[in-house]
């Protein structure tokens, strides 16, 4: 997962239980069309606090909760698609 974030310009991944916040280089190499989306569409989950973090709020309680969050997350942004798992 580090280095899968790493390669897409996301200097910082944390998740915890009540959601998570990534901070991305100036330039990340991500999907940003699905990253305007997910915070137009999915405003309730997805905020931008600032020009280059993305805060996640919901519940995940469990460890499993949290990695399937990240693994999410970057799969969405990643510009080639990742194989889950």
């Amino acid at each position: 997962l580090r280095l899968q974030a790493t390669a897409m310009g996301i200097k910082k991944l944390e998740v915890g239980p009540l959601g998570g916040r990534i901070e991305f280089n100036e330039k990340p190499d991500i999907k940003m069309s699905e990253f305007i989306q997910m915070i137009q569409q999915e405003s309730h989950t997805f905020q931008m606090p600032a020009p280059n973090r993305l805060r996640v709020k919901g519940d995940y309680p469990t460890y499993e909760d949290r990695l399937e969050l990240a693994h999410e997350i970057l799969s969405r942004l990643a510009i080639n698609e990742v194989a889950h798992h």
